[in-house]
């Protein structure tokens, strides 16, 4: 994937307020369980996020197995489970989570122009559906619901099991972008 041709907003995770624990500083648990996303992200050194939410000690395996479920898992496709993280991470400014995802979208074989243009309200290259997928994934940003109209144009594309799945999806990025932006987690 060659570089993205955007102007990103000014990121929120701008410096370690907490930092990720070491394996040096891990109990076994948290060693076992920060190797094994290290693994299975194919990365050398463990991945910033993973050393925050190891915090979470007894919770943390608890943790990665739904964070597992939801993003890998489901009746939601992989395509649209990484263009509404994206539009999660974009509206709040969370670069570690678009970072990542970016580089999840390029694997999935989704093009540069699409993922950019989820950085923006409204783009030519948005067929019905994803035109829907975004503004679904704002409204519940904003509003914290869909109205009936948002709900029923969401309903042409998912079923009611694929609409708690979407609920879920967006809360928790919502939910792991607090984390990191407050944490300030550092891209690696």
């Amino acid at each position: 994937m060659n570089a993205l041709n955007i102007t990103p907003p000014k990121w929120k995770n701008e410096q370690v307020r907490i930092a990720p624990l070491s394996l040096s500083q891990s109990n076994l648990t948290q060693k076992v369980f920060l190797k094994v996303t290290q693994y299975g992200a194919k990365s050398k050194v463990p991945l910033n996020v993973f050393g925050v939410l190891a915090r979470l000690d007894k919770l943390f395996p608890n943790y990665l197995f739904f964070m597992k479920s939801i993003l890998f898992k489901g009746n939601i496709s992989r395509v649209d489970k990484e263009l509404i993280v994206l539009r999660v991470a974009w509206k709040l400014e969370c670069s570690y989570e678009w970072k990542h995802h970016t580089h999840f979208a390029a694997e999935l074989g989704i093009k540069n122009q699409i993922v950019e243009s989820i950085t923006l309200d409204h783009s030519e290259l948005w067929d019905d559906k994803l035109t829907t997928l975004i503004n679904s994934v704002d409204a519940l940003l904003t509003d914290k619901t869909l109205n009936n109209t948002q709900f029923q144009q969401l309903k042409k594309y998912f079923n009611d099991d694929q609409i708690v799945e979407f609920c879920m999806l967006v809360g928790h990025y919502v939910m792991v972008a607090m984390t990191i932006n407050t944490c300030g987690v550092q891209p690696e």
